[in-house]
């Protein structure tokens, strides 16, 4: 059991990889990129492409997940970033709306202000000319490849962006001056979701883990401000973006549990906002009950609408690479 924990744990730790980790995100992308091992893959595994209903407990058709998303205001569909059959999915979800002569308006975790504001008066032919134009490559987030499904319906059919990242420098100085010094939109939405001692627990436990042990440890508390805040800006984004039209979130996972992630604080401001939270879950080899992937969050029962079953990619230890870093970078080297 202790080894599937870890198991489950390292995958729902990816996206903490790549989101909390600001003075190595580089360094980090490159390992998840690297794809040179081959251990840990699956591409066979009785859950793939299987999805699971929390509420229900049970396997439900890709109908009965569409129907809900159609009737929701708000979507959000998690991914593990580097992970291609997760952005072929949050595209297939899109053009569920748009089957329906629908528009739908997407809120990207991994677009800032900076990078919309260049394509202000712009001409995008195809997805490719939006990556150059926001210059994705130097962004940090995996080879744009792996977004074109999603780009390429945003491109083709002429659908707002909603930009939903805090720049690094800006959430780094919110993170030193502290919850009593955050700006008062942001603040109201904190206040709004309270964290029972569980989760408090789990956030503390998810930051040290995804940076390997190696995090000071009066950087915790600053991270996991960090992490609520980013949840805040997402949520607001999300409200901006569904004033006419149905927003969807394209984010890390960890972002879409309704327990305390942006759901809770949509929730917050608008008690009746009808929310549905899409997680896709790598699997694990050794378990086959989709109960069981509670384990993966800490929680009685995973904390989402739906689970999106799919395989699991080929991965280097991105520890490791830490490990090197702080090695020279502890040398000066």
């Amino acid at each position: 059991m202790k080894t599937q924990q870890s198991v489950l744990r390292k995958n729902q730790d990816r996206g903490a990889l790549l989101l909390l980790s600001f003075l190595l995100l580089s360094v980090l992308v490159a390992a998840f990129n690297a794809g040179s091992v081959k251990a840990g893959e699956i591409k066979s595994h009785p859950l793939i492409g299987k999805l699971w209903s929390v509420k229900e407990n049970k396997f439900v058709a890709v109908n009965a997940v569409k129907d809900a998303v159609l009737r929701s205001n708000y979507i959000i569909v998690g991914e593990t970033h580097d992970n291609a059959d997760h952005h072929i999915a949050q595209a297939q979800v899109m053009q569920w709306f748009l089957d329906e002569n629908r528009r739908i308006n997407p809120v990207f975790e991994m677009l800032s202000n900076d990078q919309l504001g260049k394509l202000q008066k712009a001409v995008l032919n195809s997805s490719d000319a939006f990556f150059d134009k926001v210059a994705w490559e130097d962004s940090g987030w995996p080879d744009r490849s792996l977004y074109k499904p999603v780009f390429d319906i945003v491109v083709k059919q002429n659908l707002p962006m909603f930009a939903a990242q805090v720049e690094r420098d800006v959430l780094m100085g919110l993170m030193k001056k502290g919850e009593q010094d955050l700006p008062d939109d942001i603040f109201r939405y904190l206040s709004g979701v309270t964290l029972d001692a569980s989760a408090k627990d789990f956030m503390k436990q998810e930051i040290i883990d995804s940076h390997c042990g190696m995090l000071p440890e009066k950087m915790v508390d600053p991270m996991i401000l960090g992490q609520r805040v980013r949840d805040a800006v997402m949520a607001k984004a999300m409200i901006l973006a569904a004033n006419s039209e149905p927003a969807i979130l394209i984010a890390g996972s960890g972002h879409g549990r309704t327990d305390f992630g942006v759901p809770a604080y949509i929730k917050s401001r608008q008690p009746q906002a009808s929310i549905t939270a899409i997680a896709m879950m790598e699997v694990v080899e050794e378990i086959t009950e989709p109960a069981e992937y509670a384990q993966a969050w800490a929680s009685d029962g995973i904390p989402f609408d739906y689970v999106w079953f799919s395989g699991r990619m080929a991965r280097e230890d991105p520890c490791e690479e830490m490990r090197q870093y702080m090695k020279h970078h502890k040398t000066g080297a």
